[in-house]
C-alpha cells in the first residue's frame, strides 16, 4: 500500500525530564526501529496494531529498543498538546525479558489510538491536521515506527494513507 503524507513531527521536552544536555545532547541515540510486515510492506495501521491485528516480519522476537522496563512514547500532531505516556517494554517474567515486536507494536498503537481519540474532543489549532468528524480519522493513519528523540523517550513514525494526502 503505498502512503499519503508523513504526520510532521517535533521533538519536545517535557516539563521535569531534567537536563537537555544530558537526556539529547549527550545520549546514545538508537536506529529507528520500522515496523515491516510478513510480505514485506511497510507499517501496520494504527488500530490494526492497537488491536494486535497484524503479521509483522519477526513478530516474535523481541524488540530492538533498549532500556529500562518502561519507555516514554511521545505523540505529536500537528494542531494539538503533545502527549506522553509509558509504554511497556519487558514481560512480566521474572527475568523481565523485552517484549516481543508485536507486543511493542501492539502497545504503541493502543497509545496513538488513544491520544488521536482524545483529540477528537479538542478543536485542532490547525485545521488541515484536525481529527474527527470532517477531518482525519484514526483510521486511515498508519504506523511506520519508532524513533527515539531522548534517553528513554521514543516517537511514533506516522503517515496517512494514500487517500489523505496533505
Amino acid at each position: 500500500m503505498r502512503g499519503g503524507s508523513v504526520v510532521p513531527q517535533q521533538i519536545w521536552f517535557p516539563q521535569g525530564h531534567g537536563d537537555w544536555r544530558r537526556y539529547v545532547e549527550q545520549a546514545e541515540l538508537h536506529i529507528p526501529v520500522f515496523f515491516i510486515n510478513a510480505d514485506g510492506s511497510l507499517g501496520v495501521p494504527v488500530v490494526n496494531a492497537a488491536g494486535g491485528h497484524m503479521t509483522l516480519f519477526r513478530a516474535n522476537q523481541p524488540h530492538s529498543v533498549t532500556g529500562l522496563p518502561q519507555r516514554s512514547a511521545s505523540a505529536y500532531w500537528p494542531g494539538y498538546q503533545p502527549s506522553e505516556h509509558q509504554v511497556q517494554l519487558r514481560d512480566q517474567t521474572p527475568a523481565r525479558n523485552p517484549v516481543t515486536l508485536e507486543r511493542l507494536v501492539k502497545h504503541v498503537g493502543s497509545r496513538v489510538r488513544q491520544f488521536l481519540s482524545d483529540c477528537v474532543q479538542v478543536q485542532s489549532a490547525d485545521p488541515r491536521w484536525a481529527v474527527g468528524y470532517g477531518g482525519i480519522n484514526v483510521n486511515e493513519v498508519m504506523l511506520i515506527g519508532v524513533v527515539q528523540v531522548s534517553a528513554g523517550s521514543w516517537i511514533p513514525i506516522l503517515q496517512l494513507m494514500e487517500r489523505v494526502v496533505m
